[in-house]
């Protein structure tokens, strides 16, 4: 089982990936 802190790192970093998607599309 994973620490909370690190989902919430996980979650947090997959959020500003997703972010910089939509505003610096490809």
């Amino acid at each position: 089982m994973q620490p909370l802190e690190s989902r919430i790192q996980y979650k947090f970093r997959n959020s500003l990936l997703l972010a910089e998607a939509l505003t610096h599309p490809s």
